[in-house]
């Protein structure tokens, strides 16, 4: 039998008993394996095809509380603690177990990835927190105890700080990626209106200066015929007004 999952249909197993039962595997709830196609499920895949491909996931089982088949993702990125804190802590809950702590509040280590022992008593509260694992147990510095010069105070502090990765942002200002291509679409729309507006003006002036069309010459010649008409008229009846 090829297919061993067409053992688990009730039509088929009568029909191949002897072979569904060579490959039975004893195990409640996956007596033939794989209920379906498994062979393209990862670990990642087993949390939502963990019963139907029992065989193929059981390997990937782990004892770890919450992570039945171990990472839910690809968690190779995860250097240190400081990244399992938030969501990573969940998808990434086998890769993270190795950065577990004991310390209360501090559940996978520092928080921050640049921590220095040496400088945990002068540390802010805030930068403590951040340094929970590293800073454990060190009693902040009195105040008389520290540095009172305010330049070299800023300075060394600023140098030694602890950085958040989950709060760190970006300096960076760089304008959007759509941007660029509208502003060129907009100059090469108000370029091509120029240019039709200079031909519309251009067009005008040829057609003011072009030569009277022949319906003008006509009206002309018409209007001096009538005025030499009525210049003829009215010397003629200023001739018979006359006294002879």
């Amino acid at each position: 039998l090829q297919q061993a999952y067409r053992c688990y249909n009730p039509t088929i197993y009568p029909q191949c008993c002897k072979s569904c039962n060579n490959i039975a595997t004893g195990v409640t709830g996956c007596e033939f394996g794989d209920k379906i196609d498994c062979s393209a499920i990862t670990s990642y895949g087993c949390y939502a095809n963990g019963e139907n491909c029992c065989n193929t996931c059981s390997p990937y089982i782990t004892n770890i509380p919450d992570c039945k088949y171990g990472d839910r993702s690809d968690c190779s990125g995860i250097k240190g603690g400081y990244q399992c804190y938030g969501d990573n802590g969940y998808t990434c809950c086998q890769t993270c177990t190795q950065f577990k702590s004991t310390i209360a509040d501090c559940e996978f280590g520092d928080r921050a990835h640049n921590c220095d022992i040496n400088v945990c008593p002068t540390y802010s509260e805030t930068d403590r927190n951040l340094c929970c694992y590293t800073c454990n147990g060190i009693n902040p510095a009195s105040p008389s105890s520290r540095p009172n010069n305010p330049e070299t105070t800023t300075s060394s502090s600023t140098a030694s700080r602890p950085n958040n990765p989950e709060t760190t942002t970006s300096s960076s200002t760089a304008l959007p990626v759509w941007v660029l291509p509208v502003a060129i679409s907009a100059g090469c729309l108000l370029l091509l209106i120029l240019i039709i507006v200079i031909v519309c003006c251009i067009r005008m002036s040829r057609r003011s200066h072009r030569k009277p069309s022949k319906v003008y010459l006509q009206n002309n010649n018409f209007k001096e015929f009538n005025i030499k008409r009525c210049g003829m008229i009215a010397n003629e009846t200023t001739a018979h007004k006359r006294p002879k």
